[in-house]
């Protein structure tokens, strides 16, 4: 039986984009018959859950901005996979990482190098984890590039996934038109132009916005802005379902698996102009990409009023099949073909 690991510091009940995406791995992969191991720390833990595969807790310490982990307790953890999945992103967990034998895939999920420290410390961990011993998982083409033009070899792209069966079409708000944005509460996410947007439509009643997060908005919001903060799975399913737009204005990202969820409920689409979002979503008019705040402001009213006629329905239906492009299971089981791929090159 083949046996793969996943390792990441956040508890899976974080409930974030990595560790949903680790849990639906996981149990993808559980029930196709592998040996499952999900390593992580009590980082961040909000609850205590059961999971059909083997869940590991190992010790966890942050110290000056690193996270570390007891050596031997994840040596005894993964000493009997063939794969281990580690996110990239954790400063400190690399020198954990790079001293053990087994077969590593390093997914990088988020943005890093943002600051100085980060710069200085990656600028020393890449030189360890560059090697054919190492691979490394890029979400879209334009970070794999990044990676490839800083000497990573073994490099694959596969995309993130939405669950298209959780994330469906649901009936829209009849009482305004919500314009819903997860996670926008800090600069990088775009919460400044959000406001001013927002600002310029206070006088029309017919548009709401609302606003998830972990934290609270350090920038006054307008009254037609509603910050619900971190939504349960539930609340969040059904609140971003029945909204009628998503829209991010991200000056940094990675993936924003909110859009293919978004997407996927049928929502059409206000971005930011991100490489990645390019790369995703471009030639499809269910995607409007701004870089001023003029173009966000035109781009929402436009889709308020086809939201009025049968407009809505096109743009609707667009959104959905766009999403289905990147349909759960037939990007995990890309994702699989491609750890056995690598466990086989590797086998001798």
């Amino acid at each position: 039986m083949v046996s793969i690991s996943f390792f990441n510091i956040p508890h899976l009940s974080y409930g974030r984009g990595g560790e949903n995406w680790i849990k639906e791995v996981a149990m993808y992969l559980h029930d196709k018959g592998y040996h499952v191991k999900v390593i992580t720390t009590d980082c961040c833990k909000r609850s205590n859950e059961n999971y059909p595969f083997e869940y590991v807790n190992v010790k966890y310490k942050h110290f000056l901005g690193l996270s570390l982990v007891s050596y031997k307790e994840l040596d005894e953890a993964i000493n009997d996979s063939d794969l281990v999945y580690a996110f990239f992103p954790w400063a400190g967990t690399h020198f954990a990482i790079a001293r053990i034998k087994t077969l590593v895939t390093f997914g990088h999920h988020a943005i890093i190098n943002r600051n100085l420290g980060q710069r200085i410390y990656y600028g020393i961990i890449n030189s360890l984890v560059k090697g054919d011993k190492y691979y490394h998982h890029a979400l879209t083409n334009y970070y794999a590039e990044q990676l490839k033009r800083k000497g990573f070899k073994n490099v694959f792209i596969i995309p993130n996934f939405v669950d298209t069966q959780k994330f469906y079409p649901r009936e829209k708000r009849h009482d305004s038109f919500v314009v819903f944005s997860p996670g926008v509460v800090t600069y990088d996410k775009g919460v400044d132009i959000l406001v001013e947007v927002a600002k310029n439509l206070i006088r029309n009643n017919g548009i709401k916005f609302i606003v998830t997060g972990v934290e609270k908005p350090k920038v006054q919001l307008p009254p037609n802005v509603e910050y619900v903060g971190m939504l349960n799975a539930e609340d969040y399913v059904n609140t971003l379902c029945r909204s009628h737009v998503i829209f991010l204005l991200s000056r940094a990202d990675s993936f924003a698996i909110s859009v293919l969820e978004g997407l996927s409920c049928g929502l059409p689409a206000t971005l930011s102009t991100l490489p990645i979002f390019r790369e995703l979503y471009n030639y499809n008019d269910a995607v409007m990409m701004c870089s001023g705040i003029e173009c966000y402001i035109k781009s929402l009213l436009k889709l308020y009023e086809s939201w009025k006629t049968r407009d809505y329905e096109e743009l609707s239906k667009n959104s959905r099949e766009l999403a289905m492009k990147y349909n759960k299971n037939e990007i995990i089981y890309r994702l699989e073909r491609k750890f056995n791929e690598i466990i086989k090159l590797n086998s001798n």
